[in-house]
């Protein structure tokens, strides 16, 4: 009987020794995870080709990072397979160390669930939204519609008279262009291009009627008078064109999240995405990064990562909603 109380009171003391050893270590691990960080390049990890416009923000985005975190970020092209390429990669290859992160866009939520790949935005860890990028309906100079409210009545009374441009299954424009017909009943032709450059020069050319983009893609031809901007789709009216309504002030609940941030592998430690994402938010106080993405149209719109997560989930919701 006193052997068994001997044995079982070493038993017990041994245990609550590695308990208090492992909560101890636990402890360490959490303080020290960042000490040291970074003390090695960070690379960014991006889907498309060198020169898109996710390229430009994320390669202007590494000037500041470097100065901040005293190492050299680097932005790698790793394009092909609808993104599956660049996220693979990540997934697969590097390590959940905060050293590899991946740039986003609207894809990062709408391609794998379009060509129903076998990876999705909940096997990266988000670190936090940068911006997001304000969408315009828009339509050659001459048009007889002057906004968003005229043109839509139009098509309520006059369906499949007019053709819109659209896009590939996935596409941003895709998106928002489904967003546009659910919210409002109407049901247009629709043609579909293979770039936002491509519409332009139609709607320029007057070959077709209603298209999609962005502030920095036409610019140049708000300027010189060859299109005119019907309606924004944002909650607020767009600083650069304040006499453009935005399609909520008219009666239509269309504004996406078309969001560009950065995210990284699942199992990165929180400790480090925290800090990366403070790290981030302060870059928006460098100048000469101000100066791109001022120039891109991108609206900073930051949001740490639980946010971030909450854009990404209801977009995803709704991308899976047109599949049904």
């Amino acid at each position: 009987m006193k052997k068994w109380i001997l044995f079982t009171s070493i038993a017990f003391t041994l245990a609550f020794i590695t308990a208090c050893g492992a909560d101890e270590d636990e402890n360490v691990s959490g303080e020290d995870v960042l000490d040291g960080y970074p003390d090695d390049d960070i690379t960014i990890i991006w889907s498309s080709s060198p020169g898109s416009g996710g390229d430009i923000f994320l390669r202007s985005l590494a000037e500041p990072l470097e100065e901040l975190l005293d190492v050299s970020v680097v932005v790698e092209n790793r394009e092909g397979a609808s993104g599956a390429n660049a996220w693979n990669h990540i997934l697969n290859n590097t390590d959940p160390d905060g050293y590899t992160l991946l740039g986003t866009s609207a894809t990062f939520i709408s391609s794998p669930v379009m060509n129903d790949l076998d990876i999705s935005h909940e096997d990266f860890k988000p670190v936090a939204q940068m911006f997001t990028e304000p969408q315009f309906l828009y339509t050659y100079a001459d048009s007889e519609f002057d906004d968003a409210e005229e043109l839509i009545n139009h098509e309520l009374e006059n369906p499949e008279e007019l053709q819109w441009a659209t896009a590939t299954p996935g596409s941003k424009d895709n998106i928002s262009i489904s967003m546009i017909l659910e919210e409002t009943g109407i049901d247009p032709h629709t043609v579909s291009f293979d770039s936002g450059t491509d519409a332009l020069t139609q709607i320029v050319g007057e070959h077709i009627d209603v298209a999609l983009g962005e502030y920095s893609a036409l610019q140049g031809q708000i300027d010189s008078g060859t299109v005119k901007v019907l309606g924004a789709l944002t909650e607020e009216r767009y600083e650069h064109l304040p006499d453009v309504p935005t399609l909520t002030e008219l009666g239509w609940d269309v504004a996406p999240i078309l969001s560009r941030g950065l995210v990284v592998h699942g199992d990165t430690p929180d400790e480090i995405v925290d800090y990366l994402a403070e790290v981030l938010e302060d870059t928006y106080e460098d100048e000469g990064f101000q100066e791109v993405y001022e120039q891109q149209g991108l609206q900073p719109d930051y949001a740490p990562r639980d946010e971030f997560r909450s854009n990404l989930e209801e977009m995803d919701d709704f991308v899976r909603s047109l599949l049904d």
